[in-house]
């Protein structure tokens, strides 16, 4: 089973989301409505980054989710390293991305999966073979 996301603020998903928007928004403590008005786009993904990251956090805590894939572009890939961040070492996190550098983007160290895989080589394994479809 897949469990989906939606963590965008304007518009809407082609199909409906497990989580809506509106579920993203109320976990960090605040309404779609409100993210709008925020003004600006980098407020309302600091808004979504952290309803987003509680509610993934919550999902692991009830083992609900056993590992995330996350699409984004700049915004949506700053978003989706704070959901990255928000879940242990050793839980597969996937993230695709449009961008391969950008400043927008905080310093995110690749040294985690480095020093998760070299302390026990076969997460690498277990982590590779989580997204074998």
């Amino acid at each position: 089973n897949v469990l989906t996301m939606d963590v965008s603020v304007l518009g809407d998903p082609d199909k409906e989301c497990d989580i809506s928007k509106h579920d993203v928004a109320k976990a960090a403590n605040s309404t779609i409505d409100e993210v709008i008005k925020s003004g600006d786009e980098n407020s309302a993904m600091q808004i979504m980054a952290k309803g987003s990251s509680s509610l993934a956090r919550e999902l692991y805590n009830k083992n609900k989710i056993h590992g995330v894939i996350i699409l984004g572009g700049t915004m949506g890939t700053d978003l989706a390293l704070d959901v990255c961040q928000s879940l242990p070492i050793g839980f597969p996190k996937y993230v695709v991305s449009t961008v391969s550098f950008s400043q927008l983007l905080h310093q995110v160290s690749i040294t985690t999966l480095d020093s998760d895989f070299s302390r026990d080589p076969r997460l690498l394994s277990l982590y590779l073979d989580s997204f074998q479809l």
